[in-house]
């Protein structure tokens, strides 16, 4: 479970709520034709704005957004290194009896056992990872949209209230709620952009990175694997990837 995620978003929707009480009753906050408006709304436009594909897999990838997915790299590092040893004493076979939940790292043993050279491996994956960039990119993307398309639909239900209120001038009793619409939806929108679609678009971005990059370390570590190397080399050689692929990141930020 990553923490960050759940306290912040818990906290921000906490604190808005204790706001909310402490000024008013909280029923004054509740009003469904606003909600239908912005929260609808939303999500028909960011449908329109997408495929049926990815629209449903940003849904799914939400739980994602509170966990991490992947090893740490000393973690991944190590198996390696343990790999190459028993890969020297007892020949690639050894490798089928691998346990994993890593459907990435399966698919390369796989390639291994099976005999394919290295540059096959390389090749098969290389292409198994562009695909998940592109699916990360497209996941991340519709949570993006629901950043954009939020405020603006908090913006139409205010113009709709604002109708409706104008529309009622002769009636006292109605302007109330078309002024409580006009309003809500404002916050409605506010809080689906702010509070949750823009931490979950930048946590899974964050979470993208860390996949892609746990990918190449694997392939990297196929690589080594299939040519051959000593579980030092393979160490070391993996130890200083991750170095060089943190001090770009640092230089990128």
């Amino acid at each position: 479970m990553d923490a960050a995620t759940l306290i912040g978003i818990g906290a921000a929707l906490g604190l808005i709520t204790w706001a909310a009480a402490s000024a008013s009753s909280l029923s004054a906050y509740v009003d469904l034709p606003s909600a239908m408006i912005v929260l609808g709304g939303t999500c028909c436009t960011v449908l329109a704005r997408s495929t049926i594909a990815d629209f449903t897999g940003s849904l799914k990838t939400f739980a994602l957004s509170f966990r991490p997915r992947t090893p740490t790299p000393e973690a991944t590092i190590d198996r390696f290194a343990d790999m190459a040893l028993k890969v020297r004493r007892e020949g690639f076979m050894i490798l089928e009896t691998e346990e994993t939940e890593d459907a990435f790292l399966q698919k390369g043993l796989h390639l291994l056992v099976d005999g394919a050279d290295h540059d096959k491996i390389v090749f098969l994956l290389e292409r198994e990872i562009e695909a998940t960039e592109a699916r990360h990119a497209a996941q991340s993307d519709v949570w993006q949209t629901w950043v954009d398309v939020g405020p603006a639909m908090g913006m139409i239900g205010t113009l709709v209230g604002l109708v409706a209120m104008l529309g009622s001038m002769q009636d006292p009793k109605m302007i109330g709620p078309a002024m409580g619409t006009a309003i809500l939806t404002t916050l409605y929108g506010a809080i689906i952009a702010n509070v949750i679609g823009l931490p979950i678009a930048a946590k899974l971005r964050t979470f993208a990175a860390a996949d892609v990059a746990h990918r190449r370390l694997v392939l990297e570590g196929l690589s080594a694997l299939a040519r051959g190397e000593s579980p030092r080399v393979v160490r070391e050689g993996l130890s200083a990837g991750v170095t060089t692929r943190g001090a770009r990141l640092a230089v990128v930020k």
